[in-house]
């Protein structure tokens, strides 16, 4: 088992090395101030942009690294202001994106519904790793969860949130590298692995809410589970620091979601059976007033 545990965790890496996010335009305006706009967004979540500056001359903001969150092309990230309107800014600057916020304020007491169907109890395991560094250092904190699912079984959404990434590999295709990320509202994501890459049914940018079906449960590392990661990502440096280009600005924070059970909400115990509980209220918690009257209309039978 445990050997097949780890095998699964592999499967859930970070987001930030996956892809190119966005890029970053600069526009000179007639005061000689400097604006930076988000150009060519093609992520569907929240983007944390790192920009550094640096070599600054005739400009009055200070260089150095600013972090900045963007949802929507177009935004404005930074703006250098020169100290003399006659003369232009000297500047220079590197950017590097990052999926979702960093350091979000997480609520890791939310209840999550358990991503299996709610007709029969299913045995969950653990696994868990300690934090060597950064502001967690040395605390204790869960790797992945483990569902017991058959294949083909369901896999539905355990919480609210956007599909920010639905990964599907080419050429020599398993369900082991096949995972679908999902961010939540205040900040974290669940990572789920170990689904039939011909049975998806979210793509990239589709909001889910808990109980939206996601995929099939496929093979993971040869034996009927799925694999899921809850976490957010913490930053390694402050504002106003110098970076060198190279460091990594950012760390996984894992954290184990409580979930909703017929032994009420629970934060799962390696190796126990747990029976889901789906209700109107787990489904429907983190709806707008205007949106549980639709989705209540929507689903009257």
């Amino acid at each position: 088992m445990k050997r097949t545990l780890l095998a699964a965790l592999l499967l859930l890496p970070s987001l930030a090395a996956a892809q190119t996010f966005m890029q970053l335009r600069t526009e000179r305006q007639t005061n000689n101030s400097v604006d930076f706009f988000v150009e060519n967004k093609i992520y569907p979540g929240t983007i944390t942009v790192f920009v550094n500056v640096s070599n600054v001359s005739n400009c009055y903001t200070g260089q150095g690294l600013t972090m900045r969150e963007v949802r929507y092309n177009g935004e404005r990230v930074l703006s250098l202001r020169p100290a003399s309107e006659t003369r232009p800014i000297g500047y220079s600057f590197s950017t590097r994106y990052f999926p979702g916020r960093i350091d979000p304020r997480v609520d890791t007491a939310f209840v999550c519904r358990m991503p299996c169907s709610a007709a029969l109890p299913v045995r969950v395991s653990c696994t868990y790793t300690t934090l060597k560094e950064g502001k967690s250092a040395g605390k204790r904190v869960p790797s992945s969860l483990y569902f017991d699912m058959e294949q083909g079984d369901t896999i539905y959404a355990m919480r609210r949130g956007i599909v920010v990434r639905v990964e599907r590999t080419k050429g020599n295709v398993s369900d082991r590298d096949t995972r679908i990320y999902v961010e939540h509202a205040d900040g974290s994501f669940a990572g789920y692995a170990g689904v039939d890459f011909e049975n998806m049914f979210v793509d990239e940018g589709d909001q889910v809410l808990p109980s939206t079906p996601l995929a099939l449960a496929g093979m993971n590392g040869g034996k009927n589970m799925i694999a899921v990661r809850m976490f957010w990502y913490e930053s390694r440096v402050q504002e106003g620091s110098m970076v060198t280009g190279t460091e990594s600005l950012t760390r996984i924070v894992p954290f184990m979601p409580r979930i909703a059970t017929t032994q009420g909400a629970v934060v799962p115990e390696h190796g126990r059976i747990y029976t889901p509980v789906v209700d109107e209220e787990l489904i429907t918690r983190e709806l707008s007033k205007k949106e549980l009257k639709k989705w209540r209309a929507d689903n009257k039978k």
